[in-house]
């Protein structure tokens, strides 16, 4: 059972391969009617070996997307998800899709 539901920037994952890769998020209250109970995720980075991937979404689950080096590759994306890979030898990805839910009427991560 995973229930964390602080504010703020967040390590989702720290792997040391050959490089380091890690995964950050970006968490805040969903919406009004959830303030004291529910968050979501709004935005993540990808980084490894000072190549960074970036998404982070509007209120209409629109992203905007930024990235910067070569040791990052993304491997597939579409208007609601991205597979980003870095240039490492152990076969590691990271897949990062945008949903709605809509009991809390809002687009997340």
């Amino acid at each position: 059972h995973f229930d964390f539901q602080a504010i703020g920037d967040f390590f989702m994952l720290r792997h040391a391969v050959a490089g380091e890769l890690v995964v950050q998020t970006r968490q805040n209250v969903c919406n009004a009617v959830y303030a004291n109970r529910v968050r979501c995720n709004f935005g993540a980075a990808v980084a490894y070996r000072g190549s960074v991937f970036i998404v982070t979404i509007d209120v209409n689950g629109i992203p905007t997307i930024a990235a910067q080096g070569a040791a990052l590759s993304i491997v597939s994306s579409s208007a609601r998800e991205f597979t980003v890979a870095p240039a490492s030898p152990d076969g590691s990805s990271v897949n990062i899709r945008i949903e709605y839910w809509g009991g809390g009427r809002v687009w997340y991560l």
